[in-house]
């Protein structure tokens, strides 16, 4: 079971939840690139479905409510795009390049669409292009061992979502199980713990530079939780950099 963060009893740089599973926001990342902030929540036993009219509508309620909310004039120069602009600078990398939400913003306000997959990943699109922050989803039973946020140290290959692999670059950050990076900030997000209509657990996480406050993380990963019923979560930060979980 997950367990609000701020519910839990906090020992030194650990939170003592349960035994199996660890979270760590590992030391080098922060010494690399600051307070980095990383927002984890499960949803269970899910129903995923999809692609379908139902699935490409929670996309299209939303692409209002974005034009209403940002200018594309003034999109680049937001808080939340020039904090993630530079950390890809940090990193080395073209921020034209990595998958940064501002960019999926612009592409509704210039008239197109982001892609309709399924409810889950729809749902959690929907919000990062509301609030400007980057959010992924796992299907939890296929990560394995301890979930490891750290700076890619080794040449590694991943295979990304549509079955092309990339090399991660050195440098840049990445969420790791025992199998490797399932996440890369610079290339995306392994294919084999991809959301499908297999999945039954999912592993909702967001990630955002120190410039961002803990609150506004907080509140987008709340309001997606809402919409399946669940409000377990917890955030890993550079005063809380460990957790436990089952």
């Amino acid at each position: 079971m997950f367990v609000q963060y701020y519910h839990a009893t906090v020992r030194g740089n650990i939170v003592k939840l349960a035994k199996n599973m660890k979270f760590i926001l590992s030391d080098d990342l922060i010494k690399k690139y600051g307070n980095i902030k990383l927002a984890f929540g499960a949803i269970k036993n899910v129903n995923v479905f999809g692609p379908n009219e139902q699935t490409k509508n929670i996309l299209e309620n939303v692409y209002p409510l974005v034009r209403e909310k940002y200018i594309i004039e003034s999109l680049r120069i937001n808080p939340n795009s020039i904090a993630y602009i530079n950390f890809a600078k940090k990193i080395g990398i073209d921020p034209e390049s990595a998958f940064l939400p501002h960019l999926q913003i612009k592409r509704v306000l210039t008239g197109k669409s982001i892609g309709n997959i399924n409810n889950i990943v729809n749902e959690y699109m929907a919000l990062e292009l509301l609030y400007n922050l980057s959010l992924s989803a796992y299907d939890l039973d296929l990560l394995k061992g301890n979930l490891v946020a750290e700076v890619a140290a080794v040449d590694e290959d991943m295979i990304a979502i549509g079955g092309q692999t990339f090399k991660i670059p050195l440098r840049d950050f990445t969420l790791s199980d025992e199998k490797g990076a399932f996440y890369s900030f610079s290339q995306g997000y392994r294919d084999s713990s991809k959301i499908t209509t297999k999945t039954k657990n999912v592993l909702f996480v967001i990630d955002a530079p120190n410039e961002i406050e803990n609150s506004e993380v907080e509140n987008c990963l709340k309001d997606l939780l809402n919409k399946f019923n669940s409000q377990d979560f917890f955030l890993l930060n550079e005063n809380v950099r460990e957790v436990n979980i089952t």
